[in-house]
């Protein structure tokens, strides 16, 4: 039945076909006898064209003429200006001589067409001794028995034009009969050949069919392969993620011995400049990791799915460590950094509060030479809070403002290669504060600094009251039981020197292994408390040791180490059969907290004012 289908819309396209042939034919048959009548008015039309130019031109030549001799007999200037008025009419008509329609309207006969031409010349050749003595009276009256001379040639010619005109237009009659007659021949040859058409026709439309089932198989075929183009863009889209989850893995790796030493560092006795410093590069670390964090998740900006993580929180802990953080780089180039804001409290994410500030402040920073940087916060009604960073730099020249929120872009250039930078940092910016519920611009001029300004609107700002100054506290660390076992699985030298010393501090001396393999052997020969299983290792990666591990039988609690960041790979490290997942770098918080959570029984006793004092380095 669905074969049937096209057979039948055909037989139905062929019918409709057959009578629109039909409807053509009587169309022919009327064209046939309208024909003749219809070509006797064009031939009339064409002889009055033909013979209006010719007749304009050589009217307009004995105008011309007489107003030669009358402005040489009164020297007027009226009869001057009039001489010029008749030549500039005199002229317009080479326009008509020299036009392709000319020459055809009377069969394209050449002789009229050059004696067109020769009349044009002619007329053109007196434009410049007209042009010349345009403006000087006494010169032109000088030259009229000159164009008197000309005057009359043209005259002669534009006489002979007409003559010729007449002759090419009484041929162009006789020309038109015959080409009736031609015509009416040609008619008829045209049904004859528009009958054999339709029944071709006819057979070409069963091909057509025939056709139109092969063209269905090619679209299946070509559906098909766009199919597999699909899955092939879909596996390029896998390989950009591993990608990324690549460089997670490598920039992370070495940034987390930084943090993680630093950490172990700052637990060691320390004079209060030492502390200093130390507090310093951690900072430092994590806000290099937020940039990281920004590169690696840039997919996600652009996909409009960053994560925001709102809570209540005062401004000055956001400002403060970012003022310590940029002091050292101002003093080195001897700028003066001013922060000014007011005692407040807002509801936003301070993670991404922070980077937009570290973005704009150093971006200032950067771009200035000498004189200040200075940010201030202001509270506008509604709650809204306005953030100004204003410069004495290089300034931005107001072409090139477009281009600031644009990613990868840098306007100077040269600058730029000096004070390094991706290009990536304002459109971060930018979309994060418009993720924030904000606005960022820009005023500057070129030479005379800048200010970067943007306010949240969402944020519910209020004043607050001055906080209270912290009592230093005596540094204490979470205690294990001396009797806890820890086995770490690592590949990484550093990493596994990290984790064994912040786990020391603790009170627990880990064992360790370099590999998967390794870990399993380990893992199956001893009871532990508690795995660290790193997730790319050689030989046996910690998935694989992971799965080989519970196939045994083992159940004891595995929790993976990776420099991965991806919810996938927390996803993979659960179906393996971990119990918990800590992305990299690791830090004593996120050890504190991941004891906390399965091995709280392990916790070693201690005072209610020493567990309250326990500190948490780093961010978990």
């Amino acid at each position: 039945m669905l074969r049937k289908l096209p057979f039948r819309g055909a037989s139905i396209g062929i019918t409709t076909l057959a009578a629109v042939s039909f409807g053509i034919l009587i169309a022919i048959m009327l064209m046939f006898n309208n024909l003749e009548k219809r070509e006797k008015e064009v031939a009339a039309g064409v002889r009055e064209d033909s013979s209006w130019a010719s007749f304009s031109a050589d009217r307009e030549a004995g105008r011309f003429i007489e107003a030669l001799l009358k402005a040489q007999e009164s020297h007027a200037q009226e009869d001057i200006d009039n001489l010029l008025l008749r030549y500039d009419v005199f002229y317009s008509r080479t326009s008509e001589l020299t036009s392709d329609d000319f020459s055809r309207r009377i069969g394209g006969n050449l002789e009229v067409r050059d004696a067109g031409l020769k009349v044009s010349d002619a007329i053109v050749a007196l434009a410049p001794t007209i042009d010349e003595a345009a403006s000087d009276s006494d010169l032109l009256i000088s030259r009229i028995p000159f164009l008197l001379d000309k005057a009359r040639e043209i005259r002669t010619m534009t006489g002979d034009l007409s003559l010729l005109t007449d002759r090419a237009e009484s041929d162009s009659l006789v020309g038109a009969r015959a080409l009736v007659s031609r015509t009416q021949r040609s008619i008829a040859w045209s049904v004859t050949i528009l009958t054999l058409t339709l029944g071709t026709m006819v057979m070409l439309l069963m091909s057509q069919i025939r056709q139109s089932f092969r063209a269905q198989h090619e679209l299946r075929r070509l559906n098909e392969e766009n199919e597999r183009a699909a899955i092939t863009a879909n596996a390029a889209n896998r390989a950009k993620s591993q990608f990324l989850a690549t460089m997670s893995h490598e920039i992370r790796t070495p940034l987390n011995g930084i943090i993680g030493m630093t950490e172990a560092l700052a637990l060691t006795d320390l004079n209060s400049e030492q502390s200093r410093e130390v507090e310093i590069i951690r900072q430092s670390g994590d806000l290099l990791l937020d940039v990281i964090n920004d590169v690696l998740e840039i997919s996600r900006l652009e996909a409009g799915t960053v994560d925001i993580s709102r809570c209540r929180f005062r401004l000055s802990g956001v400002l403060q460590p970012i003022q310590k953080l940029m002091a050292s780089t101002a003093r080195s180039k001897g700028i003066d950094l001013q922060f000014d804001a007011q005692t407040l409290s807002l509801d936003s994410d301070p993670a991404r509060l922070r980077q937009i500030l570290v973005n704009l402040v150093g971006n200032s920073l950067k771009f200035t030479e000498r004189g200040s940087v200075r940010l201030t916060v202001r509270l506008l009604t509604g709650g809204r809070l306005r953030f100004e960073i204003r410069d004495t730099g290089i300034g931005i020249a107001e072409d090139d403002i477009p281009k600031l929120f644009t990613e990868f872009t840098q306007v100077d250039t040269s600058m730029t290669r000096r004070a390094g930078g991706t290009g990536l940092g304002l459109a971060i910016c930018k979309r994060l504060v418009e993720t924030l519920g904000g606005q960022i611009g820009v005023q500057s001029e070129l030479g005379a600094g800048s200010c970067f300004w943007f306010e949240l609107w969402n944020c519910d700002a209020k004043l607050d009251t001055p906080a209270a100054p912290e009592t230093p506290k005596k540094r204490t660390v979470l205690r294990m039981d001396a009797d806890t076992r820890i086995l770490v699985v690592e590949d990484n030298r550093t990493n596994r020197e990290i984790a064994c010393a912040l786990l020391k501090q603790m009170g627990v001396v880990p064992d360790c292994a370099i590999d998967g393999k390794e870990g399993v052997e380990m893992a199956m020969s001893q009871p532990y408390d508690l795995i660290f299983m790193d997730m790319r290792m050689p030989e046996l990666d910690g998935l694989g040791a992971t799965a080989t591990i519970r196939e045994k039988g083992n159940t004891t609690t595995i929790v993976g180490l990776t420099a991965n960041a991806f919810d996938t790979d927390r996803d993979a490290c659960l179906d393996a059969g971990m119990n918990d997942f800590v992305s990299k770098p690791v830090t004593l918080a996120k050890l504190q907290q991941t004891l906390r959570n399965w091995l709280p029984e392990k916790l070693a006793k201690q005072s209610p004012e020493a567990a309250a004092q326990v500190i948490t380095l780093g961010r978990s």
